[in-house]
């Protein structure tokens, strides 16, 4: 039998995605990346680039319904 796993509480958002005349668009893909702000990074690394791009992660993802609204569930 397998341990008891505690997940985290998720935080739930949600909005409207718009056009610029303010119709709601539907089937727009929205993504929420979190990127580190921890600098130290690139002097831990080999030969790393003069640039040393921090790469961002993929945190949650989804597409805005009819109504453009589209509902997030990000981790805490």
């Amino acid at each position: 039998m397998a341990p008891d796993i505690n997940l985290p509480d998720a935080a739930f958002i949600h909005g409207r995605v718009a056009a610029p005349d303010g119709r709601a668009v539907e089937g727009a893909e929205v993504r929420v990346y979190e990127v580190s702000t921890q600098l130290t990074l690139c002097s831990q690394v080999e030969h790393a680039p003069a640039s040393c791009p921090i790469p961002a992660a993929l945190q949650a993802r989804n597409t805005s319904g009819a109504e453009g609204t589209v509902r997030l569930a990000l981790p805490r």
